[in-house]
């Protein structure tokens, strides 16, 4: 199967959205020291931590099967 059905690919997309306005965000105002930590809160809140993990090990399913 498809090495990233492990990982719900609408939570992906607005983690993507998410993180690519934050970014704007900072770029525009500057405000990366103060928001930083809780950025970090926020994906820990968001499970990133499970999605990447659960990203690596399908993908290193998919490099096995090779």
């Amino acid at each position: 199967g498809d090495w990233s059905s492990d990982v719900c690919s609408s939570d992906l997309a607005q983690l993507i959205t998410d993180v690519n306005r934050i970014t704007a965000e900072w770029v525009a105002n500057g405000k990366i020291n103060e928001e930083w930590d809780s950025y970090l809160d926020s994906l820990t809140n968001m499970r990133m931590e499970e999605m990447v993990n659960a990203t690596q090990a399908a993908y290193d399913r998919f490099l096995e099967a090779k």
